[in-house]
């Protein structure tokens, strides 16, 4: 769940993979929306949420939607026609207005612009496999957690070097 605000006007929005929804609701626990059939969300993962926006990533369309939080309508989308992804996990917007974006299928991180246009990828083997979100920290770098190798890494993406890690590799 995303929560945005506080107690009695806070927004919360939920993720039901199984019922392939996303809702939203009031800081009193009434539902105001939920998405329809006319979404065609199959295993819609994450999102963020931010005053305007919704960045949800529906997994299982490999494609991204970006939601008006005032009319729930689709802004726009990202997938096959402007960027190819494959299960993308994590879609947060950066300082620059960019979208970051863990796109497990393709292991990889992608940074698009605001109109799906591709601008930097981050795809090192052995240090991205399997990526579940992504987000710019304070300092301007992304910081991304990969399941499948339980780690947690710090990289600069302009030299795309590893500034930092946790965790351990884990091999069955």
């Amino acid at each position: 769940a995303e929560v945005l605000g506080s107690a009695p006007r806070m927004m919360c929005y939920m993720v039901s993979t199984r019922q392939n929804q996303v809702m939203a609701i009031d800081g009193e626990g009434q539902f105001l929306w939920r998405s329809d059939e006319s979404f065609g969300l199959f295993h819609p993962s994450r999102f963020h949420a931010n005053q305007d926006t919704l960045w949800l990533t529906d997994t299982g369309n490999d494609r991204i939607l970006a939601i008006n939080t005032d009319t729930y309508q689709i802004m726009c989308e990202w997938g096959d026609h402007l960027l190819t992804l494959s299960q993308p996990r994590s879609a947060v917007p950066t300082s620059k207005g960019h979208l970051l974006i863990a796109d497990e299928g393709s292991q990889r991180l992608v940074l698009a612009n605001s109109l799906g246009s591709f601008l930097w990828e981050y795809t090192t083997p052995y240090e991205i496999m399997s990526p579940l979100y992504a987000e710019e920290t304070p300092r301007k770098t992304f910081l991304f957690c990969d399941a499948a190798l339980h780690m947690v890494y710090e990289i600069d993406p302009s030299s795309k070097e590893v500034l930092w890690s946790y965790g351990s590799l884990l091999i069955a």
